[in-house]
């Protein structure tokens, strides 16, 4: 899209650029947003998943009282994979938080590299325009001058 930039009289378009950066602005903004989401959904279903295999291993323990010694042994088990499935679950939404903590930043520093790079075209484009006026005025000056210098009139005929 920065190829297509229309020129205009001291550069590219300042509304063109400006516009440019909020799209891109936007852009990231909207993929950050949607990687949240989808991040969000595995974490619920994640929570899920532990609320309906919590709900099992409760089950499991009221038939554990009703049952002999070998069914306190597979509550057990139960227990276990419940444990490590919680655990798993924390370190990968650990895990995922960091990651997207990371993407964050990284992120940030791009908008803030982008917002750096405006700055700077900006006062570029301050310095040319300033530039083109010095000249325009001393040109204009110039114009000024040759308008007023008196004519001549010692020109020998010959």
């Amino acid at each position: 899209m920065a190829e297509n930039f229309k020129k205009t009289m001291f550069g590219y378009s300042k509304k063109e650029v400006c516009e440019y950066i909020l799209f891109l602005k936007n852009d990231m903004e909207r993929k950050l947003s949607l990687l949240e989401e989808e991040k969000n959904k595995e974490i619920e279903a994640m929570q899920q998943e532990i609320a309906s295999l919590r709900e099992k291993l409760s089950e499991a323990e009221t038939r554990a009282e009703k049952e002999t010694e070998k069914v306190s042994a597979v509550i057990v088990d139960a227990r276990r994979f419940a444990d490590e499935l919680k655990s798993a679950a924390t370190a990968k939404n650990e895990k995922e938080m960091r990651e997207n903590t990371e993407r964050n930043a990284l992120v940030e520093e791009k908008i803030m590299k982008c917002s750096d790079g405006v700055d700077e075209i900006r006062r570029q484009i301050k310095e040319l325009l300033d530039k083109t006026d010095r000249q325009l005025r001393a040109l204009d000056e110039e114009l000024q001058s040759v308008g007023k210098e008196p004519e001549d009139t010692n020109v020998v005929a010959g």
